[in-house]
């Protein structure tokens, strides 16, 4: 299963094709399949996943997904609830569902450079993911102090998912609004999506697993010398956004983390908006070649060579944060 390209974040999964496929690699006609392996580009995200394939493969016969994700839910969180349960099986049959062929790794509107041309990858309802996310709020007094960590990780990343998805819904309409010259409309729906990045980054910043600062002060502890400190530290840098001198496969191995949100995709899309305002008021024709390259040169480029320190400790309270978001959104 070669499940991701980059590490990059974002709930999707096609639960029941390696459920199916590898029964049907079984049966096979001379078969000659000896085990069930992964191809671990980025692993350190969408665990159910990962956790599905290989333990399936020790199994003839398919599961039954609905008592696998119950049990993956109470094996997870060290606790049988209802409200878990629910949450999972909105999660399977939603973001876990995808039977498509569309290499969707990475490449969500809010974690990719601005543009008027972007599309979404939505094979699910977003109400699902809201209702999973209330369900995982409502379990919070049943989590025990052991598995305290797994929890506030999912609650942080399906907090995460909704925003994610929230701004690119809005991304359409903004469009819409920018041709259709609703001024109005287009500033309302600017500001909303500028602030749907304000909860992003604030969310990501309660949990150690979500923090800029934690693989910038990897990159650190493997240096000798000053030379080498900054040459990976831009080297850690570069990898998460433009992935070489000028972008070559930019955000290729994009994360949303705390820091990123705030100095990398705040900035671009802030740019981004100006730009699009400049040309509805002056009635000027979007230029795309001018905009990508004064994102790149003003944004993108400056932030690789940045030094800035960023926190390594989370800061807030993930589960008073997520609440505060769900009941705002």
């Amino acid at each position: 299963m070669l499940h991701n390209f980059g590490g990059t974040l974002g709930m999707h999964g096609s639960s029941e094709k390696v459920n199916k496929d590898i029964s049907h690699a079984q049966s096979k006609a001379n078969n000659s399949m000896v085990g069930v392996g992964i191809t671990p580009e980025g692993i350190n995200q969408n665990y159910v996943m990962y956790a599905l394939a290989l333990e399936r493969g020790w199994e003839k016969d398919q599961y039954n997904l609905t008592e696998w994700f119950n049990l993956y839910s109470d094996s997870r969180y060290g606790t049988h609830t209802h409200y878990l349960h629910q949450a999972w099986q909105l999660l399977r049959r939603s973001v876990y569902s995808y039977n498509g062929l569309k290499k969707i790794h990475g490449k969500y509107i809010i974690a990719r450079r601005p543009s008027i041309h972007l599309d979404d990858s939505m094979w699910y309802n977003i109400s699902d993911i809201y209702e999973a996310w209330s369900h995982i709020l409502k379990s919070k007094c049943d989590i025990p102090h052991s598995h305290i960590n797994e929890y506030e990780h999912d609650l942080v990343d399906i907090t995460r998912q909704y925003l994610q998805i929230k701004f690119g819904q809005l991304y359409k309409k903004m469009i819409d609004a920018f041709k259709k010259r609703n001024y109005v409309e287009f500033e309302d729906l600017t500001d909303t999506m500028l602030t749907i990045l304000f909860d992003l980054e604030n969310i990501l910043s309660t949990n150690k697993a979500f923090l800029l600062g934690n693989w910038i002060g990897g990159s650190h502890s493997l240096s000798t010398n000053v030379r080498e400190k900054l040459i990976f530290e831009f080297n850690a840098r570069n990898q998460i956004t433009l992935w070489g001198p000028n972008g070559e496969i930019a955000d290729y191995a994009t994360k949303q983390w705390s820091g990123v949100v705030e100095d990398y995709f705040y900035p671009r899309w802030k740019l981004f908006f100006d730009y699009l305002r400049y040309c509805l008021h002056k009635t000027q024709p979007i230029n795309l070649t001018l905009i990508t390259n004064d994102i790149l040169i003003l944004v993108e480029i400056p932030f690789n060579y940045q030094r800035k320190i960023y926190p390594t400790i989370p800061r807030g309270n993930a589960y008073q944060t997520s609440k505060k978001i769900f009941l705002k959104w």
